[in-house]
């Protein structure tokens, strides 16, 4: 029996506390681990937008056939254009669709080690899976503060000071926006120093972008990616369409 010789994971921590929020008989309870919009009930509902372009898709869809290993160019092309805007030229941008964000990282883990990336820096805490991800790849996490307990804000000084271990060619995850877990953002000026210093020591930024609109506006949580990337020659950026 090969699979018995597997041992079993640990539970995913986030799925426990949703699993103890739906067995809290309490009416009052609110599941702040989830990482998805909700409205006041409680209830994730489809947008109208959405609809709407099912809709349109349904009644002007011609083919069925399948799509190429990159997914679907077109939406590929149109949504790097809402995300990046004018910041990269088109011709320097290459995108692909993955299975969701968590596919993204995984093909973004996977690339820097076929490219030599040895070590990722990533701001503690962090989602849980981004250390595993890299990790199971072939791409060593090195743990470095982004959180002022005291003040309840982003460590600017403290992740900046952790990246002095960095050397180049190292690659350095970043959260977008609506970080994941404190939900604290650096600010413009946050930002801009990151880029600068992220381009000075010649790191290659890996951007996670998973709640684009969630936070202070569709552009304004783009700030932040878009001044990454306009301040290195290379950078990945892992996109989530699902929140």
């Amino acid at each position: 029996m090969r699979f018995a010789t597997l041992t079993r994971q640990p539970d995913d921590p986030l799925l426990r506390i949703i699993g103890q929020h739906a067995a809290d008989p309490r009416p009052d309870k609110i599941d702040l681990g989830v990482g998805v919009f909700r409205d006041e009930a409680g209830h994730t509902p489809v947008m109208t937008a959405v609809k709407a372009a099912e809709a349109r898709l349904l009644a002007e869809q011609s083919s069925k056939s399948y799509l190429g290993p990159e997914g679907d160019i077109g939406f590929v092309r149109a949504l790097a254009g809402l995300v990046i805007g004018d910041t990269v030229a088109a011709v320097r941008i290459v995108g692909l669709q993955t299975p969701g964000g968590t596919g993204a990282l995984r093909l973004a883990a996977e690339v820097l080690a076929r490219a030599g990336v040895a070590k990722i820096w990533i701001g503690s805490p962090s989602w849980a899976n981004h250390a595993p991800l890299f990790r199971q790849a072939g791409v060593e996490p090195a743990l470095i503060p982004c959180f002022d307990l005291t003040s309840q804000t982003f460590d600017l000084n403290g992740f900046l000071a952790g990246l002095n271990g960095a050397v180049a060619g190292d690659a350095v995850l970043l959260h977008g926006c609506c970080h994941n877990p404190i939900g604290i953002d650096p600010d413009a000026a946050g930002w801009a120093a990151i880029a600068q210093d992220v381009a000075t020591r010649g790191l290659l930024p890996v951007v996670d972008l998973a709640y684009q609109g969630l936070g202070d506006g569709f552009d304004v949580d783009a700030e932040g990616a878009r001044a990454i990337l306009a301040a290195v020659p290379e950078a990945l950026l892992a996109y989530s369409c699902d929140k």
